[in-house]
């Protein structure tokens, strides 16, 4: 639920942006036959068609198509997937790393974890750090790999494998998409300022240019200001739940107390986070996901001496 919801509302945000400067540029810049085929198409959905059902079919179209390709398209295209971890700094393991690598998922295996339909990475991130992508991506960082212990990367790891069975890879990548989009309007917007302030200094078009690009400044700041912050708060609210939910998988497939041990030894190096950071963090506070795993394990180890 949280992932729809989290996706619901990053389209929203996005679309703010993205439904302007898509209006403008059909406007200036139309495409021969793209409105012949949608009056075509439309009746056939038993839709009417007017000036705003083809806008909004061909915007619909255009979401649509950056959703399929990001989100199931990209993550398994070879070439695409060879480009994406080499941005995410992702790496095949050297012979000591696979070494360390095969012995996590051998614990793993004997617990009766399928660690096979999963591909393993490192990243020579200076951060001590695990992450998902990709189709079954699961990537460790080279201070991680080194300074925890085989128990503890099991424990990390099957949060990660969380991920991926939660399909929060899969909305991510949808959101990512949209993003990317978005991003796209923004930097056009931007260009666009920076045009007008060339022209400012014309007498003719001088009131005119200085007009819209303050109109477009404006925008850009209420957007940013006032909606993207905001916005991000609340994500960054249902970012915490995705994560518990990660946690909540490692105790399902048994190992709870690895992922207590990988946390513990993650809090001391970096400490919990202070109270006022925690409306900007994506993750809970460490102690407070250890404490959640310990009520849940102490469940766990109850239920089943009830059912004994």
């Amino acid at each position: 639920m949280w992932l729809v919801i989290d996706f619901i509302l990053n389209l929203l945000i996005n679309m703010i942006i993205i439904f302007p400067v898509f209006a403008i540029a059909k406007e200036l810049f139309p495409v021969p036959g793209i409105d012949s085929f949608w009056i075509s198409a439309l009746p056939l959905l038993h839709i009417s068609i007017n000036k705003n059902s083809i806008f909004i079919a061909e915007l619909a179209s255009l979401i649509l198509l950056v959703c399929f390709l990001w989100g199931f398209v990209f993550p398994y295209f070879p070439v695409t997937r060879f480009f994406q971890r080499i941005l995410r700094g992702q790496s095949k393991p050297i012979p000591l790393e696979q070494e360390k690598i095969n012995a996590i998922t051998n614990y793993m295996e004997e617990k009766g974890i399928d660690t096979t339909k999963y591909k393993y990475f490192v990243s020579s991130c200076s951060e001590i750090n695990a992450f998902a992508s990709g189709a079954k991506d699961i990537t460790i960082t080279q201070p991680m790999l080194s300074a925890f212990s085989v128990k503890e990367l099991a424990g990390i790891i099957a949060h990660e494998m969380g991920h991926h069975h939660n399909g929060d890879i899969l909305f991510f990548n949808l959101s990512y998409g949209i993003s990317i989009l978005n991003i796209f309007c923004i930097r056009i917007l931007c260009l666009t300022i920076s045009i007008l302030n060339i022209f400012r200094f014309f007498p003719v078009i001088q009131i005119f240019t200085i007009l819209i690009a303050f109109i477009i400044s404006i925008f850009l700041n209420i957007y940013t200001f006032l909606i993207f912050y905001p916005s991000k708060l609340l994500s960054n609210l249902f970012s915490r739940k995705i994560e518990s939910k990660a946690d909540v998988y490692a105790t399902k497939i048994g190992l709870g107390n690895e992922l207590i041990d990988g946390l513990y030894r993650l809090y001391h190096f970096y400490g919990n986070d202070p109270w006022w950071v925690i409306p900007f963090s994506n993750h809970p506070r460490l102690m407070n996901r250890v404490k959640k795993l310990q009520k849940r394990m102490e469940k766990i180890n109850q239920d089943f001496c009830t059912y004994r």
